[in-house]
């Protein structure tokens, strides 16, 4: 049986549809036409210079890096320590909205794309490096310098639900009613996107 070639369109269309949403690049309540109008024009942007205010620098000055010992219960620390220490020296992005790939285009350049890409993988890798640290320091309950890696990286923005999920098991495992209770205030008022497994796993503890 042939299919109505109205329906083929349809069927591409759609498929064409989902993977722009999927990726980020239409925006919520545009049109097609619209969004092609702004792409065009996004791969027409070039030479915008990256500005140094765009750039985020983490403090690791307070972070409890330790001389532990090479035994193999510590590698895993001394190799994360040495990560986060690595990775805080390398050029970071992070933008406090969602911006698509065309919005990034139009306000900084085509040629700046692949570029900022690469910075906003720096940040996410940094955090998460971080988050490792603390949970490891969690399981070995080195409570002190657990919570300093976690905060730490909530200050620096983190929005990774394993972050408020082990600082949350710590106050727990610690008694810290008070700090677990404004944790919790915290992640209720946010705008975070896993608010709710975040929350689900605090009625666990």
């Amino acid at each position: 049986m042939r299919i109505p070639i109205f329906l083929c369109l349809f069927i591409v269309f759609t498929g064409v549809w989902n993977i722009l949403i999927k990726r980020g690049s239409l925006r919520h309540g545009e049109s097609y036409d619209a969004y092609v109008d702004r792409e065009r024009e996004a791969n027409l942007t070039i030479g915008k210079k990256l500005t140094e205010d765009l750039f985020i620098v983490p403090k690791i000055d307070n972070l409890p890096f330790r001389p532990y010992e090479d035994t193999e219960e510590n590698k895993k620390i001394l190799k994360l320590q040495a990560t986060v220490s690595r990775k805080a020296t390398l050029p970071m992005l992070k933008f406090d909205k969602v911006q698509t790939n065309t919005d990034l285009k139009l306000q900084y350049g085509i040629n700046n794309l692949e570029r900022i890409g690469g910075y906003e993988e720096n940040y996410n890798a940094y955090i998460k490096s971080l988050v490792e640290w603390g949970e490891l320091l969690l399981n070995q309950q080195q409570y002190p310098e657990a919570e300093t890696v976690f905060l730490s990286a909530l200050q620096f923005g983190s929005d990774l639900s394993a972050n408020y999920i082990g600082l949350a098991k710590l106050y727990s495992e610690q008694g810290q009613t008070a700090k677990l209770a404004a944790l919790k205030t915290q992640v209720e008022q946010s705008h975070l996107s896993m608010k709710q497994k975040i929350l689900s796993q605090f009625e666990l503890l």
